[in-house]
């Protein structure tokens, strides 16, 4: 499977909403919706999760990445691919990813040698 990289860093292609939503795996989008509901403490329902990640045209967006990503909505506007393209970064809407998925920070800061 390819690389897919999102606006902030994760890496797409190894999120299960990624991978189930390739696959056709509703048990696994149950499963990933679950588990979102209890790591963020707020319901996550299935339907919320089926993502053919951020950045690709077309295809689902999680319900995050559609409706609230300040840092998709930010590359987007940017015209970038990631983060890494903007000389603002790191900035504030970077914090929270950061935080809770440390390897973005990597990630992007070998994009931004490149």
């Amino acid at each position: 499977m390819e690389t897919l990289v999102a606006a902030c860093g994760l890496v797409c292609s190894k999120c299960e909403a990624f991978i189930g939503t390739r696959a056709g795996d509703a048990e696994l989008i149950r499963q990933t919706a679950e588990e979102w509901s209890r790591k963020y403490g707020v319901p996550v329902p299935p339907e919320a999760v089926w993502c053919s990640g951020c950045m690709t045209e077309g295809g689902p967006k999680c319900a995050h990445c559609s409706q609230g990503c300040e840092v998709r909505r930010c590359v987007l506007d940017k015209k970038y691919c990631t983060c890494a393209d903007c000389v603002e970064y790191p900035c504030a809407k970077t914090a929270f990813t950061v935080s809770e998925v440390p390897a973005t920070r990597a990630l992007l800061e070998a994009l931004k040698k490149f």
